[in-house]
């Protein structure tokens, strides 16, 4: 275990084919390991002077896992501490962590889309109830969040739109689409490129005319690592960008972390165009002085962004313009580009919206404004 990596697959280490990905107290679903775990990082606690901070355990390299002297760190101290456990009868300690409740109002700092409230625009739209599944499930997604600066909540939005949480997702589209799946194949074959993980469908069949795409959790349309190891395709191309952050060669669309991994990275490049190009069409989002807030700007981006991770283009200005009429005191139609693009393009970002409205009051892990 590392104790700099809490969860699997969320540590400063690289996670692919020939790195640890599984240093964590917990697995990248949230489920605990073995609790007699939990005793090293009370060990490197008293190992430390004063017992203010965690220092590591050194394994040498020869296999031995003997001591280690660096910058006076007693590394054999952990292994005394084990010793005088066991031997004055206490024996290691091995209950799991149980969580303590979060105390209201008070939160780790997420990232929020925006400083004021979500305008009706955004949301709204009735998505039936939030689950436990969503509020507490796969940790691992906050950590890919919050590595990104991205609201967790709202990541959570997004995963709850592409796959329901369920980590073994397998969508379709129709199969013209060239924009995933080139190879056209099926989802055996995905799963046998991803070393058939447990509770892949490798049996999911799509209908007449559509073929398998976006995969996991993230739903990302990338192909497993195995495909670009054995097209020969280095992980430096741009082509590989999420894959080579998020396992490279041994990515595996169907692991938690791999898939929150590549979501939330892809999520953060859309929501930088998104955001620039908000800033540099603001005045003319507002054309018919609807009023909207400065502030409202995180809103949009973030709608936008949503936008991009669902396939579409964000930039229909010119269509916006010209159903608004010339007048700032005649304009018709959609006056909010938010619900223009829901009336006449998708209303995916809304409907994401409206997720992630509902986890804000239903939920008790974000402190961000409804």
């Amino acid at each position: 275990m590392s104790n700099y990596e809490f969860i699997d697959e969320s540590g400063a280490i690289p996670c692919n084919e020939s790195q640890g990905c599984k240093f964590g107290l917990f697995t990248a679903s949230g489920d605990q390991k073995r609790p007699v775990l939990n005793i090293w990082s009370e060990m490197c606690l008293a190992a430390n002077t004063g017992g203010e901070h965690r220092k590591p355990i050194i394994f040498s390299k020869n296999g031995q896992a003997g001591v280690c002297d660096i910058n006076e760190l007693r590394n054999d101290y952990a292994f005394l501490k084990a010793a005088e456990r066991i031997q004055t009868g206490q024996g290691l300690l091995e209950d799991e962590v149980t969580p303590k409740d979060r105390a209201p109002d008070v939160g780790c700092g997420e990232v929020c889309p925006a400083n004021v409230s979500m305008p009706d625009a955004y949301g709204n739209m009735a998505v039936g109830a939030i689950s436990n599944s969503f509020c507490k499930n796969y940790s691992i997604i906050d950590e890919r969040a919050d590595d990104e600066d991205i609201s967790a909540t709202y990541m959570r939005a997004i995963v709850m739109a592409e796959s329901g949480f369920n980590a073994s997702a397998i969508s379709c589209v129709n199969e013209t689409n060239q924009g995933c799946n080139i190879m056209n194949y099926t989802a055996k074959q995905i799963c046998a490129l991803a070393g058939d993980p447990q509770g892949c469908d490798s049996s999911k069949t799509c209908k007449t005319g559509e073929k398998v795409c976006a995969f996991g959790l993230a739903q990302c349309i990338e192909y497993p690592g195995k495909y670009y190891a054995e097209k020969g395709i280095a992980l430096a191309d741009q082509s590989m960008k999420y894959i080579a952050a998020c396992g490279g060669y041994g990515y595996n669309p169907f692991s938690p972390g791999m898939s929150a991994c590549c979501g939330a990275k892809k999520f953060r490049d859309y929501l930088n165009t998104a955001e620039t190009w908000t800033n540099n069409n603001w005045a003319a989002l507002n054309t018919c002085n609807s009023g909207a807030a400065e502030g409202e700007k995180g809103w949009m981006s973030y709608y936008l962004a949503s936008f991009s991770y669902n396939g579409n283009k964000i930039d229909h200005l010119a269509d916006f313009t010209l159903q608004l009429g010339t007048s700032t005191d005649t304009c018709i139609g959609d006056i909010n580009y938010a619900t223009f693009l829901a009336n006449n393009v998708t209303n995916y970002s809304k409907r994401v919206m409206s997720f992630y409205e509902k986890a804000i009051t239903t939920c008790d892990n974000s402190d961000c404004l409804n």
